[in-house]
């Protein structure tokens, strides 16, 4: 049995306005993925039509809807089931929903990879460990595991930009190169390297103990700034 034309027209008709994006659940629609989730999000208002029994009177798809989904080769008794998957991956993603918004940036599939294993305490529960790595501090070492996890390697551009921060940070390179660091910042693989990055700076340039002074002495700053083109070091008097 499908479902005839006139009443979905009519209740479409009654509430989509002009900048209103109808999708139809259909088994011929695109395969829903965190990458459609991300660009329904930036819609400023969507209406999701869910069909029943065998499906919709071809003239809905033709002429009615702006896009198809579906959310995979399986059967449902409606697509109610459909839709809620859709509302749920689409409304997370919108601004204040998750409270953090980075939140969303650094889950699984939210880059095309899957998100890199994670542990807690203790870091030995019934003979099974933590891989030492993670208990190590060596953030470098731990940014190459969690990126050759299964399903977690870098692309092609996030390789390029590991390899040239690794050179950099073992003084090999001085950081002379064309791109900016922060062109590369925005997946977690490539968050994670550049605190790794930061880190190794604070490691190698601060002082291990602490500087005893007090309140009126005067106070001498030495920086040492490490761009694309050359290294300024400069005195900041305080």
């Amino acid at each position: 049995m499908l479902l005839k034309p006139e009443p979905i027209f009519e209740a479409v008709e009654s509430l989509a306005r002009e900048n209103t994006r109808v999708i139809l659940l259909s088994p011929a629609g695109r395969m829903f993925n965190q990458a459609i989730a991300a660009e329904l999000a930036q819609a400023p208002e969507l209406l999701l039509v869910s069909g029943h029994y065998e499906g919709f009177d071809d003239r809905v798809r033709e002429h009615l809807a702006d896009d198809e989904l579906s959310i995979g080769d399986y059967v449902l008794t409606n697509g109610a089931l459909p839709v809620m998957v859709i509302v749920d991956a689409v409304t997370r993603l919108l601004p204040g929903v998750l409270g953090d918004d980075e939140s969303a940036q650094e889950e699984s599939f939210s880059h095309g990879l899957l998100e890199y294993p994670q542990y807690t305490r203790p870091a030995e529960f019934r003979g099974m460990k933590v891989p030492e790595v993670l208990l190590s501090g060596n953030h470098g070492e731990i940014a190459r595991w969690r990126a050759s996890r299964p399903g977690c390697e870098p692309k092609k551009d996030d390789r390029i930009y590991y390899e040239e921060a690794e050179r950099w940070s073992n003084g090999v390179l001085g950081f002379r190169t064309s791109t900016p660091l922060l062109q590369y910042s925005n997946t977690p693989f490539q968050k994670f390297m550049n605190q790794a990055l930061l880190d190794k700076i604070e490691s190698e340039q601060f002082r291990k103990k602490a500087v005893d002074f007090g309140v009126g002495d005067s106070v001498r700053v030495h920086t040492k700034l490490s761009r694309a083109i050359k290294n300024e070091s400069r005195f900041l008097p305080a």
